[in-house]
């Protein structure tokens, strides 16, 4: 820029060149000098200078459109023959040239020479005017003037012609100005077009490297939106290979990341399929054992490799690059490759995030369906938003009294509305289907200062638990009945044992056959069979852990029936007693307790069915009886006892 200025400066003061100074001041000195060639110098001079140095007193810039620069006298000097004329022009600059007629008549000199050095302008002093000298002069001789020596107006020709060389060599200057300042401008001009074509050069190459990086960034931006759409770490691989397909050297990624802490994940393409392998997680911190490893697992030499480390939080993944590439065709890959390096952490750390949530949604979820009591969380409004198998098996989103209790209406004793109210932990019985639940609610806070969200329900089935609670309740009943009764029957055995003993004495004394006889031997029956039955009350009523004695099934049958007769009036009673011989070892008040229930259990059994209407109630068949049977497997039932051989008892009822 500051030769351009320079330039525009020496444009603009054309004065400050060196050059155009040295012909300024050869045209100065030039431009009042007249060499004069003629053979009389004497007179010529005194012709000549005369009236010019008179005419000169006034000054030259009143007679000239254009200013001159200075007025100095003019110098004349003379010689005498035409060949001195070129050594003078070559040694000192002249304005003006002047020949008499008596050296060249017929001009020859100017017409030999229409160039001279200094283009002096030319006049010729002839004797006459002769036209066809005149029209010579001018055409060939580039004469300025033909001046009639006998006329006196040579003084006022020198004048115009000294007028006409300043003219002219103004008019030189400028021409020779205007041909520096041409030069200059097309030197500027070629300068400012190289410089232009440098710049649009570097415009056009600015430009391809911007869409280059433009077109890089468009690459990297629909790169990282493929990334972010991949849905398993096998996707994130298929995209990375894909966008490596330009690298024709590439022969394949591999892209191992975190399982655990001992444990990776290595995800490579096997022709088209991906497969995925566990590698150690120590390898990763060696190259070289790493490579060795993926060779023995390919079955192949490894091609060389690049190698490239994301940065997974808390651990670290790796993509391995198998390639053929030269050292600069590596350089570029290795440089792509660290462009993907942030959208690749960021996509990877994300899959593994969904991988981890996922699996522990899924061992959460899991472990909530795998619970046997059911589970649900509910809003306020009753509606179910998660729920486990055991309460739901299709996890319907509806109002949790419909899907569980299959009801419009909420169930009796739900505890949620007391939740709901009083913002604690609450608990209440239900019954559904028969079952009786016992539903603990608990109250879901999502901010310490927030009001109650949601409502846990935990129903847990209490059905067993309260027939256990009445067999026990009935159990503990029974055994005060046993303990009663024992009480009862040490008070009963006394009087009747005395009552027996008597009617012994009077039916001894009494005569057989009469009357009083019979009626004293059925007193005595009757009060034994009392004590019979106060006995057989005593057995059936005494706690556990009584002497194991040896007996008959059919004894303890026989000693179990009088404790039923109310109940087995109502039925019609067959008694089939086959076991008398088959003696075991038994606890008798435990066995007689079997029996009970056993018979119990039949004769209830026929009264809860219920006959077809209009048909009238009939009663039902009792069938006791015993048997011995084969084998030897206690426990087992009566054919698999039999099958194996042995022998055991059978009561069936």
């Amino acid at each position: 820029m500051g030769s351009f200025q320079a330039v525009v400066q020496r444009i603009e003061k054309p004065g400050s060149s060196d050059a155009p100074e040295t012909e300024d001041r050869r045209e100065s000195s030039g431009s009042n000098r007249i060499l004069v060639c003629s053979p009389l110098e004497t007179c010529l001079k005194t012709h000549l200078e005369a009236p010019l140095e008179a005419r000169l007193e006034t000054p030259v810039e009143t007679h000239l459109a254009t200013p001159i620069r200075s007025e100095t006298p003019p110098v004349v000097v003379h010689v005498q023959s035409l060949d001195e004329i070129l050594p003078k022009l070559l040694a000192e600059p002249f304005g003006v040239i002047i020949i008499d007629s008596r050296l060249d008549p017929n001009l020859n000199f100017f017409a030999q020479h229409r160039e001279l050095p200094g283009a002096p302008v030319r006049l010729f002093v002839s004797d006459g005017l002769d036209y066809p000298l005149f029209r010579r002069a001018v055409n060939q001789g580039k004469v300025f003037r033909v001046v009639d020596a006998h006329a006196r107006d040579l003084p006022v020709a020198v004048k115009d012609a000294l007028e006409q060389y300043s003219r002219e060599s103004k008019r030189i200057d400028l021409i020779r100005r205007s041909s520096r300042h041409n030069r200059e401008l097309e030197e500027l001009t070629l300068s400012l077009e190289t410089r232009v074509a440098e710049r649009t050069k570097g415009i056009e190459i600015a430009k391809e490297q911007v869409e280059e990086k433009l077109n890089r960034i468009r690459r990297l931006v629909r790169l990282i939106k493929d990334f972010s759409m991949a849905s398993s770490i096998e996707d994130l691989l298929s995209q990375l290979r894909k966008d490596l397909r330009p690298f024709h050297q590439i022969l394949g990624p591999l892209l191992v990341f975190p399982i655990s802490n001992e444990q990776s994940g290595l995800v490579f393409f096997l022709k088209t399929a991906v497969v995925v392998k566990s590698v150690p997680s120590h390898l990763l911190n060696h190259g070289e054992e790493l490579t060795q490893w993926i060779a023995n697992l390919l079955g192949r030499p490894v091609a060389k490799t690049l190698q490239i480390n994301l940065e997974i939080r808390p651990r670290k993944a790796l993509i391995i690059v198998e390639h053929t590439a030269s050292f600069r065709e590596a350089k570029a890959i290795e440089s792509h490759l660290s462009e993907l390096r942030r959208p690749l952490e960021m996509a990877l750390e994300r899959l593994l995030f969904e991988f981890e949530n996922n699996f522990h949604s899924f061992r959460w979820e899991k472990t909530f369906d795998s619970l046997t009591e059911p589970i649900s969380i509910i809003d306020r409004e009753m509606k179910i938003l998660r729920s486990n198998r055991k309460f739901s098996d299709g996890h319907k989103k509806d109002r949790c009294h419909r899907v569980f209790a299959r009801q419009d209406e909420v169930c009796d004793g739900c505890p949620v509305k007391r939740v709901l109210a009083s913002g604690q932990a609450q608990r209440g019985v239900i019954q559904v289907a028969g079952r009786i639940f016992q539903v603990h609610s608990f109250p879901i806070h999502l901010s310490p200062s927030g009001g109650i969200a949601n409502v846990i329900n935990l129903y847990s089935d209490i059905t067993s638990e309260r027939d256990l609670r009445s067999k026990v309740l009935q159990s503990e009943k029974m055994s005060a009945i046993g303990l009663l009764a024992g009480n009862i029957a040490h008070e009963l055995n006394n009087p009747l044992t005395g009552l027996r003993s008597l009617a012994q004495v009077l039916l001894a004394q009494s005569q057989p056959g009469t009357s009083a006889a019979q009626d004293l031997a059925e007193i005595e029956k009757a009060a034994g069979r009392s004590q019979a039955i106060i006995r057989n009350l005593l057995e059936f009523s005494a706690p556990a852990g009584q002497n194991i004695i040896e007996t008959t099934i059919d004894e303890v049958v026989e000693k179990t029936l009088p404790f039923l007769k109310s109940m087995m009036r109502t039925h019609r009673v067959q008694i089939h007693l086959q076991a008398q011989r088959a003696l075991v070892r038994i606890e008798p008040s435990m066995l007689q307790q079997v029996v009970f229930n056993l018979i119990n259990n039949a004769c209830q059994a026929m009264a809860n069915s219920k006959s077809v209407p209009p048909a009238p109630p009939q009663k039902g068949v009792l069938e006791i009886s015993t048997e011995v049977v084969q084998g030897v497997a206690f426990g087992d039932s009566a054919a698999q006892v039999a099958a194996l051989g042995g022998s055991a008892a059978q009561v069936a009822a």
